[in-house]
């Protein structure tokens, strides 16, 4: 990843982290980067940032209005270990 990409999803990241302080920031790191894995072959990379914030946002969203363990479960499948 180039790395002003990083940079940009790195504030990705923490914006989510921000809005979604209920959620470890580990699972949002997570969520981001299997959002950004999903646009990693784009050929465009302008937009990715936006694509991924929307897609992490997304997934976030329904992680917070599931139970714990339900939540759990889900980022199991991302390959998260819920802490």
């Amino acid at each position: 990843m180039p790395q002003e990409e990083r940079a940009l999803i790195y504030g990705v990241q923490r914006r989510l982290a921000k809005k979604h302080a209920s959620l470890p920031v580990d699972h949002i790191a997570a969520v981001v980067q299997h959002a950004y894995a999903q646009f990693r072959s784009s050929r465009v990379r302008e937009f990715l940032p936006l694509l991924v914030e929307r897609r992490a946002e997304e997934e976030l969203e329904e992680l917070s209005s599931l139970r714990p363990e339900l939540a759990a479960a889900a980022l199991g499948e991302l390959g998260v270990v819920a802490v």
